[in-house]
């Protein structure tokens, strides 16, 4: 049953809206001026009509109001209705609607839980009033409108939107008057019409007036309390201010919060007065300050509730604080950058009806229209020469009283510092009062530093001064200066506030406490962050060797040699003297780590083949072993070729070469077959004879060689099925691997390079160390660059959230753009080594998706696009999701690149990335993206993140085509892997799926410095990842350890996964065949570098074939000598 509606929601306003909208009732505008999202069906033309966060009683007068613009009746229940918060991103349910249906013209009214307004339904209101938005969306997730109010630099998932200039004291709400998409054309801001037809006409903004506000300060020395406006009659005839209202906007901009001021009846303000009010003096005191230091605002409105003046001091540039919108301001507000403790105040000397162009700072004067002069201001005198060189912050300045500063006179002439003081600025970025250390003494030579030191601390007994009042994280910064007062140098470390003691971009508040850091400097650009560098400290001592943490040591880059693992190598140097019954044997054996090698000497008679009668064939077949004898298209060779090697080769089936051999007449029982050659890489060969009782390959034998090189395999056959009178027909074929080519467990080493292909180096979500441990991503990079080679890495993927403060709207660009540069900066080195790479903008990187414009400044195609690697980009100027191209032994891998795609991003991203897909069949395509997995093995979903789209991937992408191999992504904390198998319904495909992000990992409390990464080892011919973790700061590979919750062991940080890799190059190359009978163990003897036996009871005038097998204490491998064959004399 339909819920019952109020009257409110009658189809009578049809009439009106019809004559207030532009557009016709009938013609669905798109909502905001975007497309429709993921979800499937087209917008309905229900759109928000009104919208408010806030009204006279506060947030619970919020109002929202739908309605249908179209011509037909739309269904909305289950709509769900969510809000944009300050950050912009999108937030919990607001509401969902009941079961009604909108008759076209016809309004629904949902009010906040508790308003006083009758409504159709409510909703929680929860939002800031600083921004704030309302996102509308159907069944299957139709985005059907949406709708922010915020600062323009606060970009919102709202899309984009209107001004955050609502008067809510006076009930002003944002109200439709045309249906255009571009919101500021399409609503005004007038008294709220909540259930009726809305305004036609915007409210009325500030009348023209005779008195004004003069002078305004949020504080003073005093203090909160000491903040003042004054009022000014700027007219030539007295002016009865008799009800007029002083109402003041809070530190979010909002109108609701601060209580009023009323002016006493009978207030006559002459020609040229004054009238100040103050909560401490003044024409009228009040109790309670109204203008926080935070920012705030005035509104000056008459008897009649008009609006004769409005000022605001907000920060609005968004280069130091995120920005505030008021209803306070007219024009630009003035920047809240009032040195409050030195007495300064706005002044007004224009009335333009711009704060920004009608205000100037002045040393504060109440009671006078004049503007006074600025004698309290900043002068700034750098060239003297003293710098702060070592600053450390304490974390409990009650049981670590550890802060310090160091100053240098970094010049090389002496510089007297005699009165000379440091000011500190407080945690809201304020300079204090008194200075904080006061007064230095004496003369700095050259080179020299002194050490100011907290009180308690290890430096105090030595140090210039000590003070009392601590350096903590939570915000700080420090101005020195002269004995006149000039600015020498300035430090501050205060992320999003404003504060004259920060030089450039604020330093970061993260230090590694447990390796006793502190921030030193290296440069003198005048910016902070860029010019100190975490460093051990060394309070008293100028560090002049210090550099960028981008700026890696050249030797750390060199390129490292790899050891193999212990194991024994083939004997070589085979020699037997000359013999009729027995001959001395020796051999020359090694091992990779030079221990002792124990030799078996094996041998026997040899069999005559008849090279003349004797053939070779060299072919491919489509599986291994091939069904029949005789291959079709094979090439012949002749035996006596093995002298110079005969190689086969292919990349579409499996090559083989064939031997026919024809022995002697007499039939022995058995026979080993020795054969000698080579492979490409470590591919696994398989010897075969054939049954010519079952007329099939019989297996015999298996062997691999290291990267190409030769090595030996015997096999046995035997007379009953494999010799058919003279004849014996042996194959050698690189099929699939039938042996592991990794151990399994968990053993803290690196796979040897000699046992794998290729490898993927992996960085997984580097945002702490941008931001704050920059020496760690120095580390990791450092540690690729320098093993690419020997560990033969084929890529290196950067996973995203290359920077921490690039994800709301609340984020300051010249913040993120340092940390783009430094990231940049790192993955340059992987560029200019020659290592294929990629790095994919994650959550932090771009808005959630909003706004990849920054990233493609520092990674976008004019960066990547040259490099010999690059394959293609989503767009001409953006390469958010790009792919590159390599190869590894003939097999064509592509590295699809999925950045994190907005919501209404979502359908193109992978429509491009499938068609990327399709125009490389023969590809096998890693997809690398931020965020996939879960930490429960699953790809995310809406259960997880509303804009998940992990299950799109899946979905879309890894299901539908064979040739994606392997997904890897990152975003969420922790680690998982997974395999799916008979993917897409076809039986044997299988994907290994993987998450991996240390982000969250604390190496000691609160030290997010685990710059753990990955490093994939691919076998292509047995189909396996080997997946080693480690950090090389720590020169770890258990992660798990620095994981908090949940547990993890050390099976999540070292493991085997299998893959599916087609394409790749296969080869046989045969270098020698020889057989032998009657084969026994010849001798046994130890030792590391020569090795002898004694073979007896041979045949004087007789052919013997020997060999030495050489194997190490632990006895895991065996490898075989090239074979050797002796004739005794007769």
């Amino acid at each position: 049953m339909r819920s019952p509606i109020r009257p409110i929601r009658r189809a009578a306003l049809a009439a009106a809206l019809t004559m207030t909208l532009a557009v016709p009732l009938g013609a669905a505008a798109d909502p905001a001026g975007f497309t429709p999202g993921p979800g499937s069906g087209e917008p309905s033309g229900v759109l928000i009509e009104e919208f408010s966060l806030g009204g006279p009683a506060g947030p619970k007068d919020s109002v929202l109001e739908l309605a249908n613009h179209s011509a037909d009746p739309v269904p909305v229940g289950g709509w769900r209705i969510y809000p944009c918060g300050a950050s912009g991103s999108r937030g919990s349910l607001w509401a969902t609607l009941p079961d009604v249906t909108l008759a076209p013209g016809e309004v629904f009214l949902l009010a906040s839980a508790g308003s006083p307004r009758a409504a159709d339904a409510t909703f929680v209101s929860g939002g800031a009033q600083v921004a704030t938005g309302a996102w509308v969306e159907s069944a299957g997730s139709v985005v059907q409108d949406r709708l922010s109010i915020s600062p323009a630099s606060r970009d919102s998932a709202c899309g984009p939107g209107l001004p955050a200039t609502l008067d809510a004291a006076a009930d002003e709400t944002y109200q439709r008057v045309r249906a255009t998409g571009d919101p500021t054309a399409d609503f005004i801001a007038a008294t709220a019409t909540p259930g009726a037809p809305n305004a036609v006409e915007p409210a009325p903004g500030p009348v023209d007036s005779p008195v004004l506000m003069t002078e305004l300060a949020n504080g003073g020395p005093a203090g909160p309390a000491g903040e003042l406006v004054e009022l000014g009659n700027v007219s030539d005839t007295p002016v009865d201010l008799t009800g007029w209202v002083l109402s003041f906007c809070a530190a979010d901009g909002s109108t609701t919060v601060p209580v009023p001021v009323a002016l006493p009846a009978g207030t006559v303000l002459a020609a040229g007065a004054t009238f100040v009010l103050a909560p401490i003096g003044g024409d009228l005191p009040y109790a309670e300050p109204r203008l926080a230091a935070a920012g705030g605002g005035v509104i000056l409105r008459d008897d009649a509730g008009a609006v004769r003046d409005g000022v605001g001091i907000y920060e609005q540039d968004a280069e130091s604080a995120p920005a505030v919108d008021s209803a306070c301001v007219r024009g630009t507000a003035l920047p809240n950058r009032l040195d409050l403790a030195s007495g300064q105040s706005y002044q007004r000397v224009a009335s333009t009806g711009d704060n920004a162009a009608d205000f100037a700072v002045g040393d504060a004067a109440p009671g006078t229209l004049e503007a006074a002069p600025l004698t309290s201001g900043l002068r700034f005198e750098p060239g003297l020469g003293v710098r702060v060189t070592e600053v450390a912050h304490t974390l409990d300045a009650d049981s670590d009283p550890s802060s310090f500063v160091e100053l240098t006179n970094t010049t090389t002439a002496a510089v007297s510092i005699e009165g000379w003081s440091v000011q500190r600025c407080g945690v809201d970025g304020r300079l204090e009062g008194d200075p904080w250390v006061a007064p230095l003494a004496g003369t700095l030579e050259p080179g020299a530093a002194i050490v100011l030191a907290q009180a308690g601390s290890p430096w105090a007994g030595d140090a210039a001064a000590v003070f009392e009042a601590p350096l903590t994280a939570a915000g700080y910064g420090l101005l020195v200066r002269a004995a006149d007062g000039a600015v020498v140098d300035r430090f501050g470390m205060l992320r999003d506030r404003y504060s004259p003691c920060i030089d450039g971009v604020t330093l970061d508040e993260i230090i590694a406490y447990s390796l006793d850091l502190s921030y030193q400097r290296f440069a003198d650009t005048g910016d902070n962050r860029r010019d100190f560098v975490h460093a051990e400290r060394t309070p008293g001592v100028w560090a002049r060797d210090l550099r960028a943490a981008t700026d890696i040591d050249p030797s750390r880059l060199e390129p490292v040699t790899v050891a193999p693992d212990p194991r024994p190598l083939a004997a070589t140097d085979l020699t037997a003297t000359e013999a009729t019954t027995t001959a001395d044997l020796s051999a020359a054996v090694g091992h990779t780590s030079e221990a002792e090698v124990t030799a078996t000497f094996t041998g026997g008679a040899q069999v005559q083949v008849n090279s003349a009668a004797s053939r070779v064939f060299s072919g491919t077949s489509p599986q291994a072993p091939p069904t029949d004898r005789v291959g079709t298209g094979e090439t012949r060779h002749r035996l006596a070729d093995l002298g110079d090697q005969i190689t086969v080769t292919g990349a579409d089936g499996y090559p083989y070469q064939r031997f026919e051999l024809v022995l002697p007449g007499r039939a022995d029982e058995v026979a080993d077959v020795a054969w000698t050659g080579s492979s490409l890489s470590g591919h696994e060969l398989q010897m075969y004879a054939w049954n010519f009782t079952t007329s099939a390959w019989d297996p015999l034998i298996v062997g691999s060689g290291r990267d190409g090189g030769t090595f030996t395999m015997v096999g046995r056959i035997e007379e009953a099925v494999h010799r058919l009178g003279t004849r014996v027909e042996i194959l050698v074929q690189d099929g699939p691997a039938t042996t592991p080519a990794f151990d399994v467990g968990a053993d803290e080493t690196f796979e040897d390079p000699g046992d794998y292909d290729f490898s993927i180096g992996y960085v997984p979500d580097p945002q702490e160390l941008t931001y704050g441990y920059r020496w760690g991503y120095a580390n990791e990079i450092a540690w690729l660059v320098a093993n690419a080679d020997a560990r033969k890495m084929a890529y290196v993927s950067t996973i995203g959230d290359v920077t921490e403060w690039w994800m709301w709207g609340t984020h300051l660009e010249n913040q993120a753009r340092e940390q783009f540069e430094t990231a940049q900066a790192f993955g340059d080195y992987l560029t200019d080594a020659g290592i294929p790479n990629g790095t994919v903008p994650g959550n932090h990187d771009n808005k959630w998706g909003r706004d990849n414009a920054l990233y493609n400044e520092y990674f976008g195609p004019a960066q990547i696009g040259d490099t010999p690697w690059f394959g293609g980009a989503i767009g001409a100027d953006d390469a958010s999701s790009h792919y590159d191209l390599f190869e590894v032994q003939g097999a064509q891998f592509l590295a699809l690149n999925i950045g994190y795609p907005g919501w209404f991003n979502h359908d193109a991203t992978l429509a491009w990335a499938a068609q990327v897909i399709e125009d490389h069949p023969d590809h096998n395509v890693l997809i690398f993206t931020h965020d996939y997995l879960q930490r429960d093995g699953e790809p995310g979903d809406a259960t997880d993140r509303w804009n998940a789209v992990g299950y799109r991937i899946w979905e879309d992408l890894v299901v539908p085509y064979g040739n994606v191999a392997f997904v890897m992504g990152g975003h969420v904390n922790g680690q998982a892997y997974t395999v799916a198998r008979d993917v897409g319904g076809v039986p044997g495909r299988i994907v290994p799926q993987m998450l991996s992000n240390y982000q969250g990992y604390e190496i000691v409390d609160g030290e997010k410095r685990a710059d753990f990464l990955r490093l994939l080892q691919v076998d292509i011919d047995s189909g396996t990842i080997s997946v080693n973790t480690y950090s090389p700061s720590l020169d770890e590979h258990n992660s798990w350890r620095y994981a908090s919750s949940p547990t993890w062991t050390p099976e999540h940080d070292e493991f085997l996964a299998p893959i599916t890799i087609t394409g790749m190059d296969r080869q046989v190359t045969s270098t020698g065949l020889a057989l032998a009978r009657d084969t026994s163990v010849i001798g046994t003897a130890t030792g590391a570098d020569g090795v002898a036996a004694t073979w007896s009871g041979l045949t004087p005038g007789a052919a013997y074939v020997w060999w030495v097998a050489s194997t190490d204490a632990a006895g895991a491998e065996t490898v075989l000598s090239e074979p050797a064959v002796l004739r005794t004399r007769d």
